[in-house]
């Protein structure tokens, strides 16, 4: 045997040895058997396996030593003695092996003496139970649970009359049908149905004898024990009275008895009172014995629990009850009383004993425990909340009404443990959330909260704020939890959008404080540049110079005008304008734009209504998302418009908080790009949010079309799915029928200038210079002012005006709007066209233009300019009015 053999034999916990095969000598033994044995292990050594073993024990070993199997096998139990004399039981477990270079066997041994002691004893105790239950005096038998004989002792079958086997699997009520319908056969019933043992005291006039009977229910059945009380029934009575008496010296005592089986119970005389009676009640004894108990009661004892005493007493039944009690001076009082009938020797019953217990203070205990619980019951259900208590030391987690209402799960059918409720979180919210609460439980902690996505009955999320509070014994215990979850999913959308709608204030402050200024600048740069380009057309380096300057001017600017649309501050003029006419006429511009390796294909609504929209900004909203298209699609693609009539219902505009039901003409682009994922999608609407690389978008495309749309009143919705494709939905609201209508026509490229004269009201020095140099290589006969005060003295002159081209904003107390307002008192016949780089709220309101205004809008190309003054003189021109 190895060192290491030797050391894990010799260290084993089981006392083992080792014994040679021939001389059965003990080669050597562990520690283990040393401590068992009391021998040490030189003694051990001197000894062989017979001599552990008492002398009448080895002609059983000899003869096992003959028959020994092969490999291991198990044998006993052997005695063996220790060294004291005393004999222990053991089991062997043995195996042969080579030790020292001699055939041995190595042994383990285990002390089963308490094992086999304790076997003897249950088989001890189940003979003394069988045979106990053989011989007591009380008859006893069982009921299997079809109502048939498993067993009846000899008293039993000596009452019954009938031997064991000719009752074994018959059924009761078949053998003895005369205890159908008696209080045998429901007092039994009765015990099964609410599987509790009852007592009770019955006259079986097929025996003419008294029994008390006890049922108990069982697994398999009922057992059922008879003792015969015909003869001691009076004398055990009384003595049942003054034991009773005795024990609850406390508690009233009433004995009370009737003449007459016509007598009403609660008329009964009474006879004897004690001490606590008169005490309690406020009676002396000589104002109520000789006197009925009814006086005891009063207006607000529950009647139908005395009808039910009465009916017990009438069939000398032991009754229990709750009732309300009044004494003398009129107190209310809750006693839990029982009266229990006594029979005299002849079998009549006509004295009852009644004992009392004050139940006064339980029963406010138990009524303010009710009126608690009723009003955290109807708190529960008043709350939009979901009011939860969960008790730890049942697992049972109560919920209340809004499981149903708000998430749509029905209390009664859920499980009553906290299962049901975590399965429900969110699987990548579950294992944080349950992580935290049970921290809080098994720490120090006495309230826990958290907010997670639960899962409701149909199958979406939503976002909940949870907080519940731990209730602690005086050693710290959790005992159980209270507590209320929130649907918070509204709350956050609205928080999401006030977030929205201040980061749109942030940006529309932003882009307001520098608009107007920074687009009076862009005026001027972008005008020169384009002169520049003119007048260098001979030299090309230089004139290539000109027009990069006007083009980074005119991105200064559109970036500018998108920062104003994505903050809905942008001046727009709505008409009911065609959109099918006006997705036609984009179809050059957006083929042109896109390239030859991209399909368009246009999808048209029949009976499309009219749109109620400001069209130029339209139709840049819409190149917006074909442009975007044409980027998710790098090596082509196939570009979808369509166009339908769409209704908005109360449903949806509920879902979405910026919807207004009504009619809409919906405007879808699709394609089959790269698509989105859903963190791309949630962010897709925000300023400078971009997925293309640096240089290749301002991030502005998308937030400039969704600011266009929002203002406009219309609503717009994105669809995509990644490696499929996008779907861009825009929901224009429908015009009116009256109103004015926008006529759709193809963008002018140059402007005609005239003759007429204008006069030009213009704070900027720079924008007045270049503005009027403008208009006169035009043909128009200029008069400039800076400032509103010099406008209206124009006005108020004798010179002659065909235009009034002014500022919005301008210093001194007269602004643009104001001049034009003076304007219609002086020349009502003249014509106003507005400019600015920010209009404000002068003539622009709830982010339209008011009515009849003309609007330029800063920064402007000098054939915008040409064709916007043209416009406005023609229109007085044919209407014969500004």
């Amino acid at each position: 045997m190895t060192s290491f053999y030797l050391e894990f034999f010799k260290s084993h916990p089981d006392p083992m040895w080792i014994y040679d095969l021939e001389t059965l000598a003990f080669l050597d033994v562990n520690d283990a058997a040393v401590a068992l044995y009391g021998y040490s292990e030189a003694e051990f050594r001197a000894m062989t396996i017979r001599d552990i073993r008492p002398e009448e024990d080895n002609a059983t070993l000899d003869a096992q030593l003959a028959n020994v199997p092969a490999g291991l096998y198990r044998t006993g139990p052997w005695r063996h003695r220790h060294k004291d004399g005393s004999v222990v039981l053991v089991e062997a477990a043995a195996h042969s092996i080579t030790y020292q270079d001699r055939p041995a066997r190595l042994v383990r041994i285990h002390d089963v003496s308490e094992l086999i002691a304790a076997r003897q004893e249950t088989a001890a105790v189940s003979s003394r139970l069988a045979q106990a239950l053989e011989n007591v005096s009380e008859a006893f038998y069982t009921l299997d649970t079809a109502w048939r004989f498993t067993f009846a002792n000899r008293a039993a079958i000596k009452l019954l009359g009938r031997t064991f086997e000719e009752l074994q699997g018959k059924v009761a009520w078949a053998e003895f049908p005369q205890s159908l319908g008696s209080t045998f056969e429901r007092e039994l019933r009765r015990a099964v149905e609410i599987n509790e043992a009852v007592t009770f005291v019955d006259y079986y006039p097929s025996f003419a004898k008294w029994f008390d009977t006890r049922a108990y229910p069982t697994a398999d059945g009922i057992a059922i024990f008879f003792r015969d009380v015909t003869g001691q029934r009076a004398e055990q009575m009384h003595l049942h009275l003054l034991e009773t008496a005795i024990a609850r010296l406390n508690d009233i005592v009433v004995l009370s008895a009737t003449e007459g089986d016509s007598a009403d119970p609660l008329e009964r005389r009474i006879i004897y009172v004690n001490d606590a009676f008169v005490g309690r009640t406020g009676y002396a004894r000589e104002e109520i014995v000789g006197h009925s108990s009814r006086s005891l009661s009063g207006p607000k004892t529950d009647p139908a629990e005395i009808a039910r005493i009465r009916a017990a007493i009438r069939e000398n039944r032991v009754v229990r009850s709750e009732l309300l009690r009044y004494s003398k001076s009129g107190e209310e009082y809750w006693v839990d009383l029982e009266i229990t009938p006594i029979a005299d020797e002849t079998g009549r019953y006509t004295r009852w004993i009644t004992v009392e217990r004050d139940i006064t203070e339980r029963r406010k205990f138990d009524e303010a425990r009710r009126v608690s619980e009723e009003r955290f019951r109807l708190i529960a259900r008043a709350t939009s909340d979901i009011v939860w208590d969960w008790d730890f030391g049942t697992g049972k987690m109560w919920r209340s009404e809004g499981m149903q209402t708000v998430f749509g799960y029905d209390p009664a059918t859920l499980a009553e443990g906290a299962n049901s409720w975590s399965e429900a979180i969110h699987r990548d919210d579950r294992e944080r959330v349950l992580g935290k609460l049970h921290a809080a439980i098994d720490g120090t902690a006495n309230d826990w909260s958290d907010e997670y996505r639960f899962i409701r009955a149909d199958g979406t999320a939503a976002e909940v704020a949870d907080r519940g509070f731990i209730i602690r014994d005086n050693a710290g215990k959790p005992l159980r939890m209270v507590g209320s979850m929130v649907d918070v999913t509204d709350r956050r959308k609205l928080e999401a959008q006030l977030r929205q709608s201040q980061r749109l204030e942030a940006v529309g402050q932003l882009t307001g404080g520098v608009a107007h200024d920074f687009n009076n600048l862009l005026t001027v740069i972008i005008g020169n540049a384009e002169m520049l380009s003119e007048r260098l057309a001979e030299t090309p380096t230089l004139r290539a110079l000109a027009d990069m300057t006007g083009q980074a001017a005119e991105r200064g600017a559109d970036l500018t005008n998108r920062l104003l649309a994505f903050a809905r501050r942008q001046p727009l003029d709505p008409r009911a304008v065609n959109i099918a006419a006006l997705i036609s006429g984009m179809d050059g511009l957006m083929r042109r734009t896109l390239g030859e390796q991209y399909d368009i294909e246009f999808v048209r609504g029949g009976g499309l209504w009219e749109a109620l929209i400001d069209a130029p900004q339209l139709e840049n909203a819409v190149l917006n998302l074909c442009i975007n298209a044409r980027d998710a699609m790098p090596t082509g693609g196939h570009l979808t418009i369509e166009t339908a009539n769409a209704h908005l219902d109360a449903e949806y505009a509920a879902q979405h908080s910026d919807v207004t039901p009504g009619q809409y003409v919906m405007i879808a682009v699709s394609d089959t790009g790269t698509g989105m994922d859903h963190d791309t999608i949630v962010r897709a609407f925000e300023p400078f949010f971009t997925t293309k690389e640096t240089g290749r978008g301002s991030g502005l495309g998308l937030s400039m079309v969704y600011g266009f749309v929002k203002q406009s009143r219309g609503h717009i919705k994105l669809y995509s799915e990644l490696g499929h494709g996008t779907t861009v939905k825009l929901y224009l609201p429908r015009a009116p029928a009256n109103a004015d209508r926008a006529t759709v026509t193809a963008r002018r490229t140059a402007g005609p200038g005239g003759a007429e004269s204008i006069l030009l009201v213009e704070d900027d020095d720079l924008v007045r210079a270049h503005v009027s140099g403008l208009l006169e290589s035009l043909g128009y006969r200029v008069t400039a002012v800076e400032n509103g005060q010099q406008g209206v003295e124009a006005l108020m002159s004798q010179q002659a005006f065909d235009l009034l081209f002014t500022d919005v904003v301008m210093p001194g107390g007269i602004g643009g709007r104001q001049l034009a307002d003076t304007a219609k008192l002086l020349r009502p016949d003249l014509p106003v066209l507005f400019t600015s780089g920010y209009t404000e709220n002068a003539i622009v309101h709830h982010g339209r233009l008011d009515p009849g205004v003309h609007l330029l809008q800063k920064p402007y190309r000098r054939q915008d300019l040409a064709a916007k003054v043209r416009a406005v003189l023609d229109e007085k021109t044919l209407t014969g009015k500004a």
